[in-house]
């Protein structure tokens, strides 16, 4: 078995341009998957499992970049937000969980701010 993982090598050679991190090196984030893809095949993961996660993984970071906004998400990943809320919903994650980690708090809830002192009046 040469090439032990023949679907990395149909991946583009080139990432898409005018995506966040475009430019990376392609050739090192491949090189990093396929060491991750031959510790999970002999740690035992299974293909269903690991492409779960993988995908869970995925859309989390993407979600996390955009602060939970489904649209911008769905722009970048280049699918319609009605697919990526089904696809959350099949993975069974929760976008409104992400949204309300990284809101401010209401103005009633955040420390006042400090005063001024010392006005030159």
């Amino acid at each position: 078995m040469s090439q032990p993982f023949l679907f990395l090598h149909g991946l583009p050679s080139k990432p898409r341009v005018g995506l966040p991190g475009a430019g990376r090196s392609f050739a090192v984030v491949k090189e990093q998957l396929e060491a991750l893809v031959l510790q999970m095949v002999r740690s035992g993961i299974r293909y269903g499992e690991a492409v779960r996660e993988f995908r869970k993984a995925f859309l989390t970071k993407v979600l996390a970049e955009n602060r939970g906004n489904q649209c911008q998400a769905a722009k970048i990943l280049g699918m319609h937000r009605n697919s990526l809320g089904r696809t959350l919903a099949d993975l069974k994650m929760d976008a409104r969980a992400l949204r309300t980690q990284m809101r401010r708090p209401p103005r009633g809830e955040r420390p006042a701010p400090a005063r001024r002192t010392g006005s030159g009046r």
